[in-house]
């Protein structure tokens, strides 16, 4: 296993155990036992008008249910999570997935008292997950890392999982394992490991400040112990990510905010069964964000790479062709024009509609094409039992 894959598993094992015994220190009896009804839906319909090498167009169109059962006592900020996940998609008339959705969690929010006593101050708040990680905001990757439609192709994630947040950080850490094998299977076992942490330069979101994403995703295929299949060779990709962003607000109905910045990328790739993707591949993007009439979203971004690759990434920003291509194609360079428009209603946690519009340039190939997106996330949670101390 290379040395800094196993640098990255220290820390993210670092990160949990030490959040886990300084933490649970400080754990504080609450009032009731709980039993909860928690029910998410997310509806899609995704649609890519493309006949580029690289990917061809499709159409994703479903919903998933994931209904789960939460218990938890007053003694510990412990819960447990089990239920099940549902995927349809439409037009098929078998379920594409059923899967257990089982996860031991824990959850820690911590505030300051201010002159308002109803309205304490939120200071940092923690979260452990071992079981279904929670990938809804997509482990705050940008999209030449975690391709959106992965909610789709891949929405289950088993691993462990620690979260931290305060008023000038957020950051995600996960092992996702992909793949178990045993003395008598054929291929590798498949795992990720993810760090990812967003940090601005003032805890009011709301004034003018610095937003600095840093990212670390690597794949990796090995093992000890099965049969080996030529197709699998093993290796590791790494993927790092960073950038910085300035975010400026305006008191205006018409205008909120605009959003300018850059994200620099490098790709780093031993995997076996890629002989024809160079080891090093790297990618820079520049893009603007407006924000309008509280609800639209405007962005125009220019992505430029060359032997980039990342296995979880959106498939255009790639020099690799994805499985949607007819034949295999390889363009080491990439430059591409992006113009997206997003409408987006959200109320509260518990409902999020997003309708998107992303029509691309590519100019190398002198090629015109678009995409547009529905999705909607539905949430709720119902106490089914209370029990007082």
């Amino acid at each position: 296993m290379p040395s800094l894959l196993r640098l990255s598993l220290l820390i993210v094992t670092g990160f949990i155990i030490h959040s886990i015994t300084a933490y649970g220190q400080k754990i504080q009896d609450s009032t009731a036992s709980n039993i909860s009804l928690q029910v998410a839906n997310f509806s899609y319909f995704r649609n890519y008008e493309y006949y580029n090498d690289l990917q061809k167009g499709y159409t994703l169109f479903g919903h998933t249910l994931t209904p789960v059962l939460s218990f938890n006592n007053h003694k510990s900020p412990l819960a447990l999570e089990a239920g099940a996940f549902i995927q349809q998609d439409f037009g098929n008339t078998s379920l594409q997935r059923v899967r257990p959705a089982i996860a031991l969690t824990a959850r820690k929010i911590y505030y300051v008292k201010s002159i308002d006593i109803t309205r304490p101050i939120f200071k940092k708040e923690w979260s452990f997950r071992m079981g279904t990680l929670y990938n809804q905001d997509y482990h705050l990757l940008p999209e030449v890392l975690y391709n959106r439609d992965q909610l789709v192709f891949n929405p289950l994630e088993y691993g462990i999982q620690f979260r931290y947040r305060n008023p000038f950080i957020e950051t995600d850490q996960w092992l996702q394992w992909q793949r178990m094998i045993y003395n008598n299977s054929t291929g590798n076992e498949h795992f990720q490991v993810g760090i990812s942490a967003i940090s601005r330069t003032t805890s009011d979101t709301s004034k003018n400040h610095i937003t600095i994403p840093i990212h670390c995703l690597i794949q990796h295929s090995g093992g000890q112990i099965g049969q080996p299949d030529t197709s699998d060779s093993g290796g590791t990709t790494i993927n790092l990510n960073s950038g910085l962003y300035f975010n400026k607000y305006f008191n205006s109905s018409c205008i909120q905010s605009m959003r300018f910045g850059f994200q620099y990328a490098l790709s780093n790739t031993n995997q076996q069964q890629l002989p024809d993707v160079p080891q090093i591949g790297r990618g820079i993007e520049f893009s603007a964000t407006i924000t309008f009439l509280k609800r639209f979203y405007g962005t125009i971004s220019y992505w430029q790479a060359r032997d980039f690759y990342a296995p979880y990434g959106r498939f255009i920003t790639q020099s690799r062709s994805s499985v949607f291509t007819d034949t295999y194609t390889y363009i080491p360079e990439r430059q591409l024009m992006f113009v997206k428009l997003n409408y987006v209603y959200q109320l509260g946690n518990f409902l999020k509609i997003n309708l998107e519009a992303e029509p691309y340039y590519d100019m190398q190939a002198s090629l015109f094409e678009y995409a547009y997106h529905l999705t909607i996330h539905y949430q709720f949670l119902y106490r089914l039992y209370r029990q007082k101390n």
